[in-house]
């Protein structure tokens, strides 16, 4: 199941050591700048302890609604912390069956009369650097559990192995739905969230931090300058004022699909009204 895993190596730069976690690498996430600062007092709570848990060692859980950033964020706490050397995978839990899940998290050993299959999983693969799984409110309760217990001891066991395997891994676990919500309603079960991370980190849906969104809006337009290599794009104030009062449901990824849009249908101007998505001249408006 390559297709749902993602595996990355980061090579971290020198910092000083008054530095922000945040700043100063030559591996930079392109839109970390949304995790640098904010108006909204929630959000700044939740990015302060990023940037305080990002050089630690800790297992830490993100949670908040879809498109709010669980995984850039995932990604700058890798990218900052010691580990920045080593490999980042990420899987997608919802996109894969629970018994691949589990073989690709733990790996598997075959031993038969004339061949040796050992195939590590995720949890060895990512040892000295960081394994997030995204949504994994929707793994099993069996297998969630077994997840805790690798995290808490560092420890794991291919499927059909014998021993158990020492591990040195960070894990960074992301949901879209309360933790505390109960395992019904997508939640996951007291024994395994107080086992799976003493960190959680909440983000802030878009709706409710508006004043971010000039400043959102400024930085996703100078990383598609700089990823796209255009001229500088600008956006009118009457545009800035129609995704000021759009409520956007799908948050961060939401808003940077938008400009990236208006920016390929505004020619490499200025973004206006019309150069914007149709949906947000009837869709989902501020009350």
């Amino acid at each position: 199941m390559i297709d749902h895993l993602s595996r990355n190596s980061h090579h971290r730069a020198p910092n000083d050591k008054n530095a922000s976690p945040l700043a100063g690498r030559t591996h930079r996430h392109p839109v970390e700048f949304a995790f640098e600062t904010s108006a909204n007092p929630l959000m700044q709570d939740a990015l302060t302890t990023i940037k305080r848990i990002a050089a630690s060692h800790v297992n830490v859980l993100i949670t908040g609604e879809h498109g709010t950033g669980k995984e850039w964020g995932a990604n700058i706490i890798h990218n900052a912390s010691p580990r920045a050397g080593g490999t980042l995978i990420t899987v997608e839990c919802a996109a894969i069956p629970p018994e691949e899940l589990e073989r690709e998290l733990f790996g598997h050993e075959a031993i038969t009369w004339k061949d040796v299959d050992i195939r590590p999983g995720a949890f060895e693969t990512s040892s000295e650097g960081t394994l997030v799984l995204n949504e994994i409110g929707l793994v099993p309760q069996p297998l969630l559990m077994r997840i805790a217990r690798a995290a808490e001891y560092q420890s794991v066991r291919r499927i059909a192995g014998e021993n158990d395997i020492a591990i040195n891994t960070r894990l960074i676990a992301t949901m879209s739905t309360p933790p505390h919500a109960g395992p019904m309603n997508g939640g996951l079960p007291e024994e395994v969230l107080h086992r799976l991370s003493p960190i959680h980190v909440e983000l802030v849906p878009l709706r409710k931090r508006r004043e971010d969104i000039p400043f959102l809006v400024e930085g996703f337009l100078s990383e598609i300058q700089v990823r796209m290599g255009s001229t500088p794009i600008r956006i009118s104030e009457q545009a800035l004022a129609a995704c000021l009062q759009f409520d956007w449901p799908g948050n961060l990824r939401h808003l940077r699909n938008a400009i990236e849009y208006a920016s390929v249908m505004c020619n490499e101007s200025t973004i206006l009204p019309e150069h914007l998505p149709a949906y947000m001249s009837g869709g989902v408006r501020r009350g």
